[in-house]
């Protein structure tokens, strides 16, 4: 057998009996099942748009499903560009699994992260790309942090905002809550590794989807 979370965002969670305060629901399938039959699993109505993303991914067609697999379904959200709506990102498994949800308001984008077992705001990093930074020379951005107090996810924050404006050349707006209980150093240097594997997704996503020259 294997086991699935299906989670639900904005308007779905009060459709879906049993999901938690997170709008998760874990589901059982045999071995083999697609994802289509994960979709099944909930009463969403036919008639309603979706988005359907598979461990951060969003698939065109309708492939198996893994231990462990996380299904992502949230109402189209638009942005301020018509070109990005709102799109979700995961990497890593487990405790240690790390995602970001992505929304763009005209130029500038907001960065949502979170992980472990107890997702949360725990601080806020705000980038904009230095001002004096000709083009060829290598980029830098100007960043504002605030933590809540007992917190430190303000070192992730800091790292995801000021990598992806130098990369982007954006105002980067990032909020970061990551928890992982009784975490080992070594713990701690898998959830970094994650977040920069998180990281460059996120510019490649953008940086494809910006025009080209």
């Amino acid at each position: 057998m294997i086991h699935v979370t299906l989670k639900f965002l904005g308007p779905f969670r009060s459709l879906v009996a049993g999901a938690d305060t997170d709008g998760e629901k874990s589901f059982v399938f045999e071995p083999g099942a697609l994802l289509s039959e994960a979709l099944l699993s909930v009463p969403l109505p036919d008639d309603v748009p979706r988005v359907v993303l598979l461990n951060g991914v969003q698939h065109g067609d309708d492939p198996p499903l893994d231990d462990g697999d996380v299904v992502t379904i949230f109402p189209p959200i638009a942005g301020g560009c018509p070109e990005i709506s709102m799109q979700e990102l995961s990497t890593g498994t487990g405790v240690y699994t790390v995602s970001a949800s992505l929304q763009q308001f005209g130029p500038d984008m907001l960065i949502s992260v979170w992980g472990g077992t107890r997702p949360h705001i725990g601080a806020l990093s705000i980038s904009t790309p230095h001002p004096d930074c000709a083009l060829g020379e290598s980029r830098s951005s100007n960043v504002l942090q605030f933590s809540f107090p007992g917190h430190r996810d303000d070192v992730v924050a800091r790292r995801v905002s000021e990598r992806v404006a130098s990369a982007l050349q954006r105002r980067i707006v990032v909020s970061v809550g990551i928890h992982v209980p009784d975490i080992t150093p070594a713990g701690i240097d898998t959830v970094l590794a994650n977040v920069d594997c998180l990281i460059e997704k996120i510019i490649s996503l953008l940086s494809d989807r910006a025009p080209k020259a």
